[in-house]
This record gives structure tokens, C-alpha cells and sequence, in this order.
């Protein structure tokens, strides 16, 4: 039995694009952090002392760990079950794992070599 494989053109050069896209604006913004970074939290704390509710919400996501996971989660559950094709749960399985262990080098390369308080210390 020989398995085939299918090459699809247009899918490969939109995965390209879409690929640089990303990458390009990653670069620009480890280039230029204050491009988006401060517009972005100076707007967040516009919202600040108005609400007693976002107040706690916010003090609850930093204190407790549990919830800045909820969203993240929630969309991966989503995804899995909007859809029932076996390719496409595949690649959302594939895609967390993935993400899983890129956090789990990325921690122990932090904790390995100490990289980041260095970084921080040179830029200022």
C-alpha cells in the first residue's frame, strides 16, 4: 500500500507568507518595543480606578495563576471541538504539544543560562 501525498501550491506559498508575516512583524517588534507595548498599556491603564470590577479582575489575574490560562484554554477547546476532522484536531494536538514543549526549553534555558535580567541590563 503507498501512501500519497498531495503537493498543494497555493497552500504552501500562503503558509510562506503568513509565516513572514509573522516573523517580520516579531522582528519589528523586538526592534522597536515601545511601538507597541506602551500605546498598548497606557490604554489598559486608562481603565484603571473607574471600575472596582476590572480592578479585582486584573488583581486576580496577576495573583492567581489559574486564570490567565482560562482564555487560552477556552480557544484551544473551542477549536478542537468546533470541528470533527481528524487532520484539523491533529494539528491543533500537534500545535499545543508543540507550544508545550517550546515553553518547557524556554524555561530551562532561562533558568540554565540566565539570559534575560542580562538582556535588560544591557539595554538600559
Amino acid at each position: 500500500m503507498m501512501l500519497e501525498i498531495t503537493i498543494d501550491k497555493h497552500r504552501i506559498r500562503r503558509n510562506v507568507l503568513a509565516s513572514g508575516a509573522v516573523f517580520l512583524a516579531a522582528l519589528a517588534l523586538a526592534l522597536f518595543p515601545d511601538g507597541f507595548d506602551r500605546p498598548l498599556t497606557e490604554f489598559i491603564n486608562s481603565f484603571a480606578n473607574r471600575s472596582a470590577l476590572f480592578d479585582k479582575l486584573v488583581a486576580a489575574s496577576s495573583v492567581h495563576f489559574t486564570y490567565t490560562g482560562v482564555l487560552l484554554m477556552a480557544l484551544i477547546w473551542y477549536c478542537w471541538f468546533d470541528t470533527k476532522d481528524l487532520e484539523t484536531r491533529a494539528r491543533i494536538l500537534v500545535g499545543t504539544l508543540a507550544s508545550f514543549g517550546a515553553g518547557v526549553v524556554s524555561r530551562y534555558r532561562n533558568m540554565r543560562y540566565r539570559l534575560i535580567p542580562v538582556l535588560f541590563m544591557i539595554r538600559r
